[in-house]
């Protein structure tokens, strides 16, 4: 996989995110991003999972208003993803 594909993947799906969040704000516990990030942290890896991440979460933040507690959550939603990806990882070496 060429570096642009995933640049341009890790784009469209942050965006994806940002769409999901802003638009299902109104709507209590559907949360598309972290399917989203769930997914690509399994499918591609770390990186991509974690760059989502953080792109998605402070871009919605824009709009929706960024307080201590959205950066305390973003702080825990990459450290999930990285744990994720680690369990995913040895899972698939047994």
């Amino acid at each position: 996989m060429s570096n642009i594909y995933k640049l341009t993947l890790i784009s469209l799906l942050a965006a994806i995110c940002v769409i999901g969040r802003i638009g299902f704000q109104f709507l209590p516990n559907i949360q598309p991003v972290t399917t989203i990030i769930i997914i690509t942290s399994a499918m591609l890896g770390v990186f991509p999972g974690i760059s989502i991440a953080i792109i998605s979460t402070y871009l919605t933040n824009l709009f929706l208003g960024m307080g201590d507690l959205d950066n305390m959550a973003n702080d825990w939603l990459v450290i999930h993803c990285t744990i994720i990806r680690i369990i995913r990882k040895k899972t698939n070496k047994q």
